[in-house]
């Protein structure tokens, strides 16, 4: 796998962490004037957009998977790119007139549910995401990480800018989806530019089905995955109130930002790691989950003490309406962890095409908490536990049920590596110790809270962590001195 400590990586990630915080700050000012229920909105649409890439019927996943460890010279990397990006244009033709239709009879789906107003500007954003998607995992494959890291600095850019200008002139979120519309388009042509010498390809419909084939699969675990977050946003979305939702897309959209970080490097290493997976033995394959496993528990403490604190200073002093969002935040965190610490284990899984597999707890997990999560809504009198809110309960259940995931995802993965499953089981008991430990201390005193919270930080066994990205540091900004034989 590539060094997990070289430059790109570097520079990269700190230009996602520049954009994690325009994520960060167009959140807040957008939650601080649009109010509650228009956030709630808001977020739902979001949600909606994002999730509109399981139209390309798994497309992006699978041309990142045939791509891995492909080199760009091979003529089938051509051809797989034409192929996917050919199939997204034309799943992208079809929603431009979905969305044509839905502008047309927008009044009438707003009778239904106020995300009816918003379905064309979802079919809209889809045209051009599908594709965006494939073509920035092409531009990941080919090594392309600190250029768009830049591209995803402007993204974030504009659409800050948008959020002012929404505000200062007092337009509708509407004209806010429309604008982002214009960055998406630009964003579009910037990728078809840098991609422009991976074209010259005639379209193969044999290579379009092979990628369907892999790919549907892959749609099945990555729509399933994210639903097992997600679903409670749909279900507060419809069962609830718009302020209820604003409160809850308060929590997951802070939850998701902090995890940003971590996210972008798994991200990176995706592809290199799909690729080693595919060749390494046991010994080697065993060695990489842990070490990945020690940088992420690294940075569940950190981004644990970064989020608590900002909570309880940022958000409580200037966002007093969402601060009863604390319990689901913390909720929603914990659980894109357990799925992040599933990583390793995932992509091994995914390299071996285990994908059916995988599917199958993804789904049975989604059905639990779905199933579950909307008998919340309909029996709350009879299962009211702690005098939890129903969004609380709800943020529980999503807790429980990534629990099931990970625990299942460890248990497949074992197959392929030296350890028994008592080892991941062990790591399983440690993360939730250290949960119920962080809540519980909390709960007694937020300034206790916070020093054991860091004895915990320091003495936890990744020290050695702490002092590698310090030398990565000193690698990159600091120039060894010359030696005599060099001058």
């Amino acid at each position: 796998m590539t060094n997990i400590l070289d430059k790109d990586t570097f520079y990269y990630s700190v230009l996602h962490y520049f954009v994690l915080f325009l994520h960060i700050f167009r959140g807040l000012f957008l939650a601080k004037y649009l109010g509650a229920a228009a956030f709630g909105l808001y977020g739902i649409v979001i949600l909606a957009q994002q999730q509109m890439s399981a139209s390309a019927l798994g497309m992006r996943e699978a041309t990142l998977i045939e791509l891995s460890g492909l080199n760009e010279m091979n003529p089938s990397f051509n051809k797989i790119f034409v192929a996917a990006l050919f199939f997204t244009l034309c799943v992208g033709a079809i929603l431009f007139f979905i969305g044509i239709a839905a502008f047309l009879n927008k009044d009438y789906f707003r009778y239904y549910h106020p995300i009816g107003e918003y379905l064309y500007l979802i079919c809209f954003h889809g045209v051009l995401a599908i594709s965006n998607e494939v073509m920035l995992n092409v531009l990941r494959v080919k090594g392309k990480i600190l250029l768009l890291g830049f591209i995803e600095v402007f993204y974030g850019l504009s659409i800050v800018l948008w959020a002012f200008l929404i505000i200062f002139f007092e337009k509708s979120l509407s004209v806010f989806f429309q604008l982002a519309l214009i960055t998406n388009l630009v964003v579009f042509f910037i990728y078809i530019f840098l991609l422009k010498g991976n074209l010259n390809q005639i379209i193969d419909s044999k290579k379009v089905l092979k990628l369907l084939r892999l790919g549907i699969p892959l749609l099945i675990l990555n729509i399933s995955t994210i639903l097992m977050i997600s679903s409670g946003q749909w279900i507060v979305g419809f069962k609830d109130t718009l302020s209820q939702l604003g409160i809850f897309s308060f929590a997951v959209s802070l939850a998701m930002v902090v995890n940003f970080g971590v996210g972008s490097l798994t991200w990176v290493y995706l592809s290199p790691l799909i690729a080693e997976y595919k060749l390494a033995d046991s010994s080697r394959i065993s060695e990489l989950a842990e070490i990945l496993r020690e940088y992420l528990f690294t940075a569940f403490l950190l981004m644990s003490l970064g989020g608590l604190c900002f909570y309880f200073t940022i958000v409580n002093f200037y966002f007093q309406d969402y601060f009863s969002s604390f319990f689901v935040f913390l909720m929603i965190f914990f659980s894109q962890f357990a799925q992040l610490f599933c990583y390793p284990d995932n992509t091994l899984l995914l390299a071996k095409k285990k994908i059916t597999q995988v599917s199958l707890v993804c789904i049975f997990t989604t059905i639990f908490i779905t199933f579950l999560g909307l008998n919340i809504y309909d029996h709350f009198e009879k299962i009211n536990l702690f005098n939890l809110s129903q969004i609380e309960l709800l943020g529980a259940l999503i807790l429980i049920g990534n629990f099931i995931y990970m625990l299942s995802i460890f248990f497949l993965a074992n197959e392929y590596k030296l350890s028994f499953y008592q080892k991941d089981l062990k790591f399983f008991i440690y993360f939730l110790g250290n949960i119920l430990m962080l809540i519980f201390l909390y709960s007694i005193d937020l300034a206790l809270f916070g020093i054991i919270f860091i004895l915990i930080m320091l003495f936890a066994n990744h020290l050695n962590t702490f002092v590698s990205l310090v030398s990565i540091v000193r690698k990159i900004f600091i120039k060894p001195p010359k030696s005599e034989t060099d001058s």
